[in-house]
């Protein structure tokens, strides 16, 4: 008995979807958004254009292109209603740069459904 309460148990700790670190839950990204030259270097980073020069930076690189492929799957609540601030904000006040972020992660377009799917929820 105690053999199957474990295997369920590591079974559901398998299943269970992992949630993206949470520092970015209560990050201002209004003073991000709003001063281009702080702008820049996260999206340069993003780009691996430069090296990220801090954790959220480094954090934003590391998970973008899963959260890319899979429409944010592992963001928490917070996360994608920030992703979807963030990516309306650049589509309408950079579309260069959105651009140049979907083009390295979606260069054949195979995703662009699911984060366009995301948007709209």
């Amino acid at each position: 008995m105690k053999t199957l309460v474990f295997l369920c148990l590591a079974v559901a700790t398998v299943m269970a979807v992992e949630k993206y670190p949470d520092q970015w839950d209560n990050y201002p990204i209004d003073d991000v958004l709003k001063n281009d030259r702080v702008l820049v270097v996260y999206i340069k980073c993003a780009l691996q254009d430069t090296p990220c020069s801090n954790k959220e930076a480094e954090l934003l690189h590391q998970y973008l292109p899963e959260a890319i492929r899979t429409g944010c799957e592992r963001c928490t609540d917070k996360q994608k209603e920030l992703a979807r601030y963030v990516i309306r904000f650049l589509r309408e006040h950079k579309p260069q740069e959105w651009t140049s972020i979907v083009n390295k992660y979606d260069p054949t377009g195979e995703f662009r459904a699911k984060y366009e799917h995301f948007l709209k929820a």
